[in-house]
């Protein structure tokens, strides 16, 4: 994992390269105004593969998303262009990616700047209050709670059923009456060190006096309507200007649906846009391939989230969260067709 110096802190010193590594202990601490690179591997079924995921803080200046985004882009042709690329924001992390980090994922306020006397670890805040989310410890997200967030439309935006407060060496856990009890434990796993489990109405003088002027950022969320998730849906890609995209949209799909001479995409709504490249595709579509999704969510009729995670999926290297979308999934088909787009074994 490494994290994308801004432009500014390369020139100060020739030697400071673009991309610094980020020791393991604190891959899970991130900064709303940085860009981070996951090189993630796992092993599949046909071998192991390997993910490159390019992380956005919410905060982060376009120069730096720029930067960023270049560096990606070189890490995977370096890797020959086999890895799995993920653009994900702040706040949008999918699932997959939470899991990577155990539920222990924290992102705080500002940019890694406070180092060590060995200049190689960040420091990360001794004071800060960290609204948690999730279920369960592989959906599990922390966000520090700023003090820039004031105002009522701020608080709407901070809700969560249970947050954390460090102050130094203390520890609290503070969990609303409407957490449920795998929230409890979630934010319990996040906090790591020896916490002091604080309960709404519970309160003590200690922990309101750590608080301090926090106060009215400690705000409960109201009990939570399951939604039920919406059915993907695939779509051809073609293109007959360069950089104007059409997409013809394919019910009942299968696996069958797809070939080695196309680009298809695949919407799983929330849960991320999955641009899937055939071994035969255009290279054209390989090269433009973010710019297809972007395409892709502005043509949508419904309101798009712009910050959707986007993926770009090979032929024959397809994650589990990609062929989970199809009915059934067939990892030998190319083998036994021979990569020719035969659809006879059906």
């Amino acid at each position: 994992m490494w994290r994308v110096r801004k432009t500014t802190e390369c020139e100060r010193d020739s030697t400071v390269q673009t991309l610094q590594e980020v020791e393991r202990p604190q891959q899970a601490v991130f900064y709303d105004q940085d860009c981070f690179i996951v090189h993630y591997t796992y092993h599949a079924p046909t071998g192991d593969q390997t993910i490159i995921y390019y992380w956005m803080g919410g905060s982060s200046p376009n120069d730096l998303r720029n930067l960023g985004a270049k560096e990606a882009k070189d890490l995977y042709t370096k890797l020959g262009r086999l890895p799995i690329q993920s653009w994900v924001h702040q706040g949008k992390e999918p699932a997959h990616f939470l899991q990577i980090f155990k539920g222990r994922m924290i992102t705080f306020c500002g940019s890694a700047t406070d180092y060590d006397p060995s200049g190689r670890r960040v420091v990360s805040p001794a004071r800060a209050l960290i609204r948690v989310s999730g279920q369960y410890a592989r959906e599990a997200r922390g966000v520090e709670v700023g003090r820039k967030m004031n105002g009522s439309r701020a608080c709407e935006q901070e809700r969560g059923s249970c947050y954390i407060l460090r102050e130094a060496a203390r520890v609290w856990v503070w969990c609303a009456v409407t957490a449920t009890g795998d929230e409890r434990e979630v934010a319990k796993n996040m906090a790591a060190a020896e916490h002091t489990l604080i309960m709404q109405g519970k309160e003590n003088a200690d922990f309101w006096s750590a608080l301090g002027d926090r106060r009215q950022l400690l705000v409960a969320s109201p009990l939570k309507e399951l939604k039920r998730p919406l059915p993907p849906r695939l779509f051809y890609v073609s293109s007959n200007t360069p950089g104007l995209y059409n997409f013809e949209e394919i019910t009942s799909f299968s696996q069958y649906e797809l070939c080695p001479e196309m680009c298809a995409m695949v919407d799983a709504h929330a849960a991320g846009l999955f641009l899937w490249l055939g071994a035969h595709a255009c290279t054209r579509h390989k090269d433009d391939a973010l710019n297809i999704a972007l395409s892709y969510c502005a043509q949508d009729p419904a309101v798009r989230d712009q910050e959707t995670p986007i993926f770009v999926v090979s032929q024959g290297r397809e994650p589990p969260n990609f062929t989970g979308l199809f009915p059934h999934w067939k990892s030998t088909m190319w083998k036994c067709t021979g990569g020719k787009g035969d659809h006879s074994g059906r």
